[in-house]
């Protein structure tokens, strides 16, 4: 067997080197970039007594001079060699992960079929969409020759990140617009009714830690009435910090107890009853928060399928590899589950798997749960097992 491959080892040095070679190329078409607009600059300094013939001669002369410095700055050698460089790793990459077992166990995808090279290349799209990229991932589908307009959801994954861009940058407009309006219908009324009421908070402690308490107060009057019957307690709290929570108390409370004047004792029992409200935002969490509920309203992962698969890939490759090992090669491929159990832990839990009580098997679609009269619920082929003899008394 072929000694383990450290695979984040190896793509971490190849992550490292393709990070020095960018930096290196920007440097050098930087530096291309600021020599051809001193060059421009020193065109367009026209003098008034100069005839067009005579600038059109210092125009000439001053891209030979330009082209000079390029040639003799080694420019092009080096882009050249830093790309050398960068196709060196990533072959060495290539060869260290064919020679790991992972490579032996998994079967080889036809990915330039007719077939599986569109859906591949929409997968890959998707995926670029679910992490921002969308002028990168409409790029690539029209080199694909596929439409983006083909691809689910697109606008629905642009519009929540131009939200989700604007919460990070500490603007909760666009998401209490959204919230506020039909477009978030997709939720379940307690669910857009905790968003909404979560995003009027941070929009009210957003205004006092500014100190904007009047600006506040006149937003708690037009935004929390409608949450007066399900969050009173909270908005009376609320209401109430307005009369601690504000940059002086935020800065006296971040700093350490040495430092407080005399009163101090007050600023400590503020500081013990409001400590949440007196904490900065994290802005990425609320983003992040947002981002869950938006996908569940409109039906879509949080997460690419492509992310999904890679990941849980990379969780079951140790059984699959003991799994391989055991059997016969090949063997195991094709067949509609695997050979033993691989626990991808609950996140990658999707649904509810249903034990039947009398066989001790899990449903499936040849075998799924059945709804007795009696309220039971029981495996189809139970059920009919019931049914023969000697049990012809079952209802």
């Amino acid at each position: 067997m072929c000694e383990p491959v450290n695979a984040e080892l190896l793509f971490q040095n190849l992550g490292e080197t393709l990070d020095a070679s960018y930096v290196q190329v920007s440097r050098t078409l930087d530096d291309l970039i600021q020599q051809v607009q001193r060059t421009v600059e020193g065109i367009r300094a026209v003098q008034d007594e100069e005839s067009l013939v005579q600038t059109n001669q210092r125009a000439v002369k001053a891209v030979k001079d330009l082209a000079q410095k390029t040639s003799k700055g080694n420019h092009l050698q080096n882009v050249s060699q830093t790309r050398k460089e960068l196709q060196q790793a990533i072959t060495k990459a290539s060869k260290e992960l064919d020679k790991s077992d992972a490579a032996k166990i998994v079967p080889k995808l036809d990915v330039e079929s007719t077939t599986a090279s569109p859906l591949l290349e929409k997968v890959i799209a998707e995926h670029l969409y679910t992490q921002g990229r969308f002028e990168i991932a409409d790029q690539f589908l029209q080199e694909s020759n596929i439409d983006p307009d083909s691809v689910e959801d697109r606008e629905a994954m642009r519009d929540m990140f131009k939200i989700v861009s604007d919460i990070k940058l500490m603007n909760l407009d666009l998401a209490l617009s959204w919230v506020s309006g039909d477009n978030s219908n997709g939720l379940s009324a307690s669910k857009k009714r905790s968003l909404h009421f979560m995003l009027t908070k941070i929009q009210f402690l957003k205004m006092l830690h500014e100190g904007l308490k009047k600006e506040a107060i006149d937003f708690s009057r037009r935004s929390f009435t409608p949450f007066m019957s399900s969050h009173l307690p909270e908005i009376q709290r609320l209401m109430a910090s307005v009369l601690f929570v504000n940059p002086e108390t935020i800065a006296a409370a971040s700093s350490s107890p040495s430092s407080l004047s005399p009163p101090s004792a007050m600023i400590q029992r503020i500081q013990s009853q409001y400590k949440d409200l007196l904490e900065p935002i994290d802005w990425n969490d609320v983003a992040m928060n947002f981002a869950r509920d938006y996908c569940q309203a409109f039906g879509l992962s949080e997460n690419s399928p492509l992310f999904l698969c890679v990941t849980a890939g990379i969780t079951a490759m140790p059984v699959i590899q003991k799994m391989s090992s055991l059997s016969k090669e090949g063997a195991w491929i094709g067949e509609k589950k695997l050979l033993a159990e691989v626990d991808l832990g609950p996140d990658y839990q999707f649904h509810s798997i249903f034990t039947c009580p009398v066989s001790k098997d899990n449903a499936s679609d040849k075998n799924p749960p059945v709804l007795l009269k009696c309220g039971h619920v029981i495996c189809q082929q139970s059920m009919l097992k019931l049914t023969k003899p000697p049990f012809r008394r079952f209802k």
